[in-house]
């Protein structure tokens, strides 16, 4: 008999319980089961995605490449209408410095904890569906069935 996984994200480990099964490819994962090999208990498949899916971010949404590029240009464009300002009241550069250094903590934190916990909206990856599709053959008959998976 031969068990066939195909339509699996690509990165993704697939497994199959009992042990009695022999793994002879990943793409398609398929495996085999030798002759006079009794079959004791149900099959079990299971998927593993990688956990960089979860992680990766197109480019250009919050927390991509683009938004790390720009940041701190946008922080120097923020400084420019104070610098002349700066430069001519020296006795208060201090406070002014105080006031700019707890502007720039303020909004460091806010950018820091504002890409949490969204599951949709702007700041949230869509969620991605796959076909899967499940085949086990023996000689001339063939049995499949497909199902779908979705990462959130």
């Amino acid at each position: 008999m031969t068990l066939t996984v195909s339509g699996v994200p690509a990165e993704s480990t697939v497994s199959i319980t009992p042990a009695a099964w022999t793994l002879t490819s990943s793409n398609p994962w398929t495996w085999t089961l030798p002759a006079n090999t009794p079959l004791t208990s149900n099959v079990q498949v299971s998927i593993q995605l990688p956990q960089s899916m979860a992680l990766a971010q197109p480019p250009g949404v919050a927390g991509g490449k683009l938004a790390a590029r720009l940041a701190p240009f946008s922080l120097a464009l923020l400084q420019i209408p104070f610098a002349g300002r700066m430069r001519k009241a020296g006795k208060r550069l201090g406070r002014v410095l105080s006031v700019m250094l707890l502007l720039a903590v303020g909004l460091a934190a806010s950018a820091g904890l504002s890409g949490c916990g969204f599951s949709s909206g702007y700041f949230g990856q869509a969620p991605v569906t796959y076909t899967i599709q499940v085949t086990v053959t023996s000689g001339a008959l063939s049995h499949s069935t497909s199902f779908t998976l979705t990462d959130e």
